[in-house]
């Protein structure tokens, strides 16, 4: 983000990496359906336990199908819900938990996951609570199991529809990853911005628009700095 903007305040981390498999039980299986039956609760709080519940169960680490039905909550209509199940799929994906002995399954199960998303849950889930840390780095343990990620992202970065916090989002995510396939879009909407910029400063009398979409050109004078750096 620019530096003007003020630093957001750092968000503890809400499940921690699974460090190792824990033997599965008889009473594993029914208790994972039960929780996975209450993630489709129509209420909003009902959702949230479960999936508490479920990060402090292990599960996370015995059912791919699990990881699946979390995957699922990154779409859930509660904004709360959506960073949850984010940050929760984070914690089973880090590298410290490849010790977990399903640990490819739920890998494979997420990344299926993340193919059907379009660019519209992509915006909402990089919107949902920007320029914290700890969403962020979750958020890049997912997208780098997307192949398609940095396509969309800059799609995103590029689309004049959505929030500019989405869009600075989007532009962060493609440096600190290091998506080389986003850079000509990128490079393409910084040169459009800066040609305004140069514009309006050779014709001070004439109309100066919506001024704020060059807002973006910090970002991305940062993410094409660590693009060329790849």
């Amino acid at each position: 983000m620019s530096e003007s903007q003020a630093p957001a305040t750092i968000q503890p981390r809400l499940f921690k990496p699974e460090k190792a498999a824990r033997p599965q039980t008889p009473d594993d299986l029914p208790r994972a359906w039960s929780l996975l039956e209450r993630l489709l609760n129509e209420e909003a709080d009902a959702r949230r336990t479960a999936l508490t519940e479920l990060a402090e169960s292990g599960l996370v680490s015995q059912f791919p199908l699990v990881a699946w039905a979390i995957a699922a909550r990154t779409l859930d209509s509660n904004a709360d819900i959506r960073v949850k199940a984010v940050h929760l799929l984070a914690a089973a994906l880090d590298p410290s938990a490849e010790r977990v002995s399903r640990y490819e399954e739920i890998r494979q199960a997420v990344a299926q996951w993340l193919r059907t998303l379009d660019g519209k849950d992509l915006a909402r889930m990089i919107g949902d609570r920007p320029n914290d840390p700890e969403t962020r780095h979750a958020l890049r343990t997912m997208f780098n199991l997307n192949s398609r990620a940095g396509e969309r992202l800059a799609a995103l970065a590029a689309d004049r529809s959505l929030p500019l916090t989405t869009r600075k989002e989007a532009i962060h995510h493609i440096g600190v990853i290091g998506f080389s396939e986003a850079k000509p879009e990128l490079e393409r909407l910084s040169a459009k911005l800066q040609a305004r910029v140069r514009g309006q400063r050779g014709m001070p009398f004439a109309p100066m628009g919506d001024s704020k979409e060059e807002s973006l050109l910090p970002e991305l004078s940062k993410t094409l700095a660590l693009l060329a750096g790849d």
